[in-house]
C-alpha cells in the first residue's frame, strides 16, 4: 500500500466510498501500524493511498476506527455517475418544514445495527427450504399502486401518533 497524502475525512464525499476492510498488521509491522493509527486518530485525518486488489489498482482511504485502522476502497472520479437529471426544489412553507423537523426529532434514536435484517434474503431462504422439502410455492399477489398522499396530512398523523406513543411510555 502506497500512501499518497493525508486529508480531513470531511474532504471526501460519501459518494466515493465503496467497501470497508479491517486493516490487520503483520507481526513485523505492528509498531508502524500503531504509530499510523495513533497519529491519524490524534490529528483527526485520514490517509489517501493506492494499492493493488486482485488485478486492479485501487484508491483507498485509511482511517482510524475504534481500536484499529479501516481501509475503505474509493471510486475514482470517472467511476462516479453524474446525476441523471436536475432535481426540482419546490417552495416549502415554514409550517411544512417545522412539522417535518418535529417528526424527525420524535423518531430520532440511536443506531443499533442488530435491529436490522435483510428480510428479502430471509424470505428467499425460507422459500428455498420449503421447495427442498417438497412444499408447493405460491407466488404473492402484486401490490397495488398507492395514490399520492397529502404530505402535510401524513406528517400531522405521524407526529400525533409519535406523541401519543411517547406519552404511553
Amino acid at each position: 500500500m502506497h500512501i499518497l497524502h493525508f486529508t480531513s475525512l470531511s474532504d471526501v464525499s460519501d459518494l466515493y466510498f465503496e467497501k470497508n476492510y479491517y486493516a490487520i498488521p503483520e507481526k513485523s509491522a505492528q509498531k508502524a501500524y500503531e504509530l499510523l493509527y495513533k497519529a491519524l486518530h490524534s490529528l483527526k485525518v485520514i490517509a489517501i493511498g493506492q494499492c493493488v486488489i486482485g488485478t486492479k489498482e485501487t484508491l483507498v482511504a485509511i482511517m482510524p476506527f475504534e481500536e484499529g485502522l479501516m481501509v475503505k476502497t474509493l471510486f475514482y472520479e470517472d467511476e462516479i455517475a453524474k446525476m441523471p437529471k436536475d432535481i426540482v426544489h419546490p417552495k416549502i412553507s415554514a409550517a411544512e418544514l417545522k412539522m417535518a423537523k418535529q417528526l424527525i426529532e420524535a423518531m430520532k434514536e440511536s443506531f443499533d445495527p442488530s435491529l436490522y435484517h435483510d428480510s428479502f434474503q430471509e424470505k428467499l431462504k425460507n422459500v428455498i427450504e420449503a421447495k427442498i422439502h417438497g412444499q408447493k410455492i405460491v407466488s404473492a399477489t402484486p401490490m397495488e399502486k398507492e395514490s399520492a398522499i397529502d404530505l402535510m396530512e401524513a406528517l400531522t398523523q405521524s407526529l400525533t401518533a409519535k406523541k401519543a406513543e411517547k406519552r404511553a411510555h
